[in-house]
């Protein structure tokens, strides 16, 4: 069995509307989500198709096989960070044009000694903690995860006959210029500090490790796709 275990993983973020070991599951198939990995529209197509709430903490997963999206984590910690940093300042009478103007104090002061502010920036093994990634199936969260998981789901015999509009889902589109301005201001930065792209490897070593271990189902041989599900 490999699993990951943070320590502080069950208290960290719950404030925040966390709620530890929390999955979706539809017979023997769970999912369990990953903030910023497409969680909010595969959790409302699942929901919208049947599913169920549960917690794999105190549900017995021995014959469970666990959906997980992984997503680069570069890419998704400039989501992350943007996310919040709307939260935290711009929602609070800050401008993006505030944040870039004061660049070198947010980076120095704020940023780089810190890098993980909340559930969409921790670490995404931070949510695998239990999880047996032996009877977890990979998809890549940028690459039409949706796409993909259906077809695995009717491999095993289950499908997703209602959609989800995206549009229809809570995300704030009145701030998606600004916050659009502000991601690119953070890959641009990426692209030009060495130091600032050297914290994203240290932080987040673990799940970049964990990215060049799996092999996701879009990569997958039939025979390999054939074996999915079936634990010994």
């Amino acid at each position: 069995m490999s699993t990951f275990e943070h320590d502080y993983w069950k208290h960290q973020w719950v404030s925040k509307g966390y709620v530890p070991g929390g999955i979706f599951v539809n017979g023997s198939i769970c999912y369990n989500p990953i903030p910023k990995n497409a969680s909010t529209y595969i959790g409302s197509l699942l929901l919208r198709n049947g599913w169920n709430v549960d917690n794999h903490l105190t549900s017995d997963m021995a014959e469970k096989t666990t959906i997980v999206l992984l997503r680069d984590p570069i890419t998704r910690w400039v989501s992350g960070i943007t996310q919040y940093l709307f939260s935290a300042l711009v929602h609070r009478g800050a401008t993006v044009s505030d944040i870039i103007k004061d660049w070198n104090l947010v980076r120095k002061w704020l940023i780089l000694d810190n890098m993980v502010f909340d559930d969409h920036t921790e670490k995404q093994t931070y949510f695998l903690n239990g999880i047996d990634l032996d009877q977890c199936v990979f998809f890549d969260a940028s690459d039409n995860p949706h796409t993909w998981i259906r077809e695995f789901l009717v491999s095993q015999g289950q499908t997703l006959t209602l959609d989800v509009n995206p549009t229809q889902i809570n995300f704030n589109t009145t701030v998606a210029s600004p916050r659009q301005k502000l991601a690119e201001f953070f890959t641009q930065q990426l692209g030009q500090d060495g130091d600032f792209i050297k914290r994203i490897f240290e932080v987040y070593q673990d799940d970049f490790e964990l990215i060049k271990s799996v092999k996701y189902y879009s990569t997958m041989t039939d025979k390999e796709r054939f074996q999915l599900g079936k634990h010994n």
